[in-house]
């Protein structure tokens, strides 16, 4: 992300108060913006915070804590923070005044352990493999293992799942999260 996109972001995150707020916010003079919630989105707006002080005089300080989406919700329509880091969509149980305002997207990368080096994995093996179509490292090319895919998967509603989602599957994912 170039410095300017980053800025431009912020900039944005700061004006509404970001991510997850009530939509009648409170409106208060302040020097530090409170966020909490999610750790992956934490850990973007931490590094969009550090590129926003760097470049705005008198910029606010921010305080960041992790946790979930459920948390980042919860602490904003409590007002413990200012803003609440989710990572999916308003769904129909979430509190009616919530505003989500989306900041990035989530990506999909497909990782393989050192010990089941995959180099040339192709996009059809990875459907297969989504599709439960393959189940067995041993009918990959170039796999070393012959034990059973695990596979992880994502609740439908967040990022991750999202993305999948819109991918070019020929079949939908076959598992869906853990608890």
């Amino acid at each position: 992300m170039t410095r300017a996109a980053a800025l431009l972001l912020m900039t944005g995150l700061l004006t509404g108060l970001a991510c997850a707020a009530p939509a009648q916010a409170k409106t208060r003079t302040q020097t530090t913006v409170t966020m909490s919630g999610d750790v992956v989105v934490k850990a973007l707006i931490a590094d969009l915070a550090y590129f926003y002080r760097h470049a705005v005089r008198n910029a606010p300080q921010f305080a960041l804590s992790g946790g979930n989406t459920s948390t980042g919700i919860a602490d904003t329509e409590r007002g413990i923070s200012d803003a609440g880091l989710v990572s999916r969509v308003k769904l129909p149980d979430d509190p009616p005044d919530l505003v989500l305002t989306p900041v990035a997207e989530s990506g999909i990368c497909l990782i393989t352990n050192l010990d089941n080096p995959l180099s040339n994995i192709t996009r059809a093996e990875i459907q297969d493999m989504v599709a439960a179509r393959v189940t067995n490292w041993s009918q990959i090319a170039g796999s070393k293992r012959t034990d059973a895919i695990v596979p992880v998967g994502r609740e439908p509603f967040t990022g991750p799942a999202r993305c999948s989602s819109r991918c070019s599957w020929t079949s939908p994912p076959s598992w869906r999260g853990r608890g």
